[in-house]
């Protein structure tokens, strides 16, 4: 058995770089909380597997050992599929630019196909690919290439089957959900000699194509639950669900065989099918904003929703619609709304935490949003407004915000060449900091405008208005990313 070194440049977490790594790319499985199921085409007849999955990990600084092993079954088809891989992950960090590099060995492969027609035993198996990860302040996007080779002998010496696949995958991973999309076209070759009645043998080679589309979505969605009894304290919550969803979507085209299991010559089996496993969903109720004086206002939903998800602090009865919102309180709420703190916390251990120091001359280490501007400010997120200055009882702007959340989503990058035009009608008032990133924001929907084509960039943000922005901004993460990660790939 070869040992095939797999150079791999991504930057996530250390519990996630195992995941990530773990399955070989070129298997096209699936699975939920209790079953795991891929397809096999080894035999020219697409075979649905089911079976376990069971993966182990241990990791050391800097160094991941994965081991995992298949055991799975198709017993209309009289198939079993036992499988064991293991992969040793070393992984280069390079803070400087929120990249790691990773150098994936697969130390182990072993497999064995049972069907009714014979064995196949993996004598052979070679897979080269990369992939690169951009880790951006709340979200990690990521894509590879690969293409590997397979090469099973058949009941010891009477024939071998080469299969070679090349393939892509795309994806992101943050707060709101995941989506990793992969496509693969796989080729099969078969030299192959039976023994018919005669004690003849006969050739009963054959060849065949492939292709398969897989994805596996993280869902996260909120809906508003009304409460039936008049009787009660409130009228109705939101509520928070949470749901996997991985698909197999496939076609080939493989030769027909006859009673035999002799190959036509022109007869050829092509279609496609498809699997669909999901999780069962996970739900979680969120808190009842008590606010007074929201009732009936047009962003009346929006701010609820913000206040159930703990995004703005039910610290007064009174949510001030129409004042200004502050830096400081919008800096608050881009990092609640994503999880920052919660995904800092879980990286940093009590011993490696710095002693908390003022990062802005006009920020105190009491400043009740302190460890909220710290985290943007550390993200890159918000930079300040000059030489150690935060403002953070400063009015919030448009521009303000539209940079905060590009910057955020690491977008800003997305505008061409300068001297292009953003496309508002207010194009040459919006500051020379903001034209990268309000250009990307209209580009994905972010923003739209008036229905005047004004963007209005040095206009002050009301609290509705922010809240309403925030909400919009959830929702792409939650909806519409998803759309050009998985179904434009998968559908169009």
């Amino acid at each position: 058995m070869k040992r095939i070194i797999i150079p791999v440049i991504l930057s996530i977490v250390l519990s996630s770089t195992a995941a990530y790594a773990a399955a070989p790319l070129d298997q096209p499985g699936i699975n939920d909380e209790t079953v795991y199921q891929e397809v096999v085409f080894v035999t020219g007849e697409p075979v649905v597997v089911t079976g376990s999955l069971k993966v182990t990990e241990s990791a050391r600084k800097d160094y991941v050992t994965s081991r995992l092993t298949y055991d799975l079954e198709n017993k209309e088809k009289g198939m079993k599929v036992k499988r064991s891989i293991t992969l040793n992950t070393q992984l280069d960090v390079k803070e400087g630019i929120k990249q790691t590099v990773s150098i994936i060995t697969l130390d182990r492969f072993s497999e064995t196909i049972t069907a009714a027609d014979g064995k196949y035993k993996l004598e052979d198996y070679i897979l080269n690919g990369s992939r690169i990860t951009h880790n951006k302040p709340v979200a990690d996007f990521f894509s590879g290439n690969w293409q590997g080779k397979k090469i099973y002998s058949i009941n010891g010496d009477e024939g071998r089957v080469t299969i070679e696949t090349i393939g892509q995958e795309i994806g992101y991973s943050h707060h709101w959900g995941s989506v990793l999309t992969r496509k693969v076209d796989g080729f099969i070759d078969v030299k192959r000699d039976r023994t018919d009645a005669d004690g003849d043998e006969i050739s009963a080679d054959w060849d065949g194509e492939f292709s398969y589309r897989t994805s596996s979505t993280v869902n996260k969605y909120l809906s508003y639950v009304r409460n039936e009894p008049s009787q009660i304290s409130f009228r109705g919550s939101y509520l928070l669900t949470v749901e996997e969803e991985n698909l197999i979507d496939y076609s080939y085209d493989l030769p027909e065989f006859d009673d035999d299991g002799y190959p036509h010559r022109r007869n050829r089996d092509i279609d496609s099918d498809s699997i669909v496993l999901k999780t069962v969903p996970k739900y979680q109720r969120l808190l009842i904003p008590e606010i007074k004086d929201i009732g009936g206002h047009w962003a009346e939903n929006d701010i609820s929703v913000l206040y159930g998800l703990g995004v703005f602090p039910q610290t007064s009865a009174y949510f001030g619609p129409s004042l200004p919102m502050l830096r400081s309180d919008f800096a608050r709420a881009i990092v609640e709304a994503t999880n920052l703190l919660t995904e800092t916390a879980a990286k940093t251990t009590a011993r490696n935490q710095p002693a908390q120091a003022e990062v802005f001359q006009d920020v105190s280490t009491t400043h009740r949003d302190y460890k909220y501007i710290v985290e943007v400010e550390k993200r890159g997120i918000i930079t300040g407004v000059g030489p150690g200055q935060f403002l953070p009882d400063g009015k919030l702007t448009r521009a303000q915000a539209i940079t905060i959340i590009m910057r955020a989503l690491g977008f800003d990058n997305m505008a061409p060449t300068p001297g292009y035009s953003t496309g508002f009608a207010d194009d040459s008032k919006i500051p020379a900091w903001a034209k990268d990133s309000i250009y990307a924001a209209r580009e994905i929907g972010l923003v739209q405008g008036d229905s005047y084509g004004y963007v209005h960039p040095d206009e002050v943000m009301t609290r509705a208005e922010a809240a309403a922005f925030l909400y919009r901004f959830i929702r792409y993460l939650q909806n519409d990313i998803k759309k050009d990660y998985r179904d434009r790939i998968l559908y169009y």
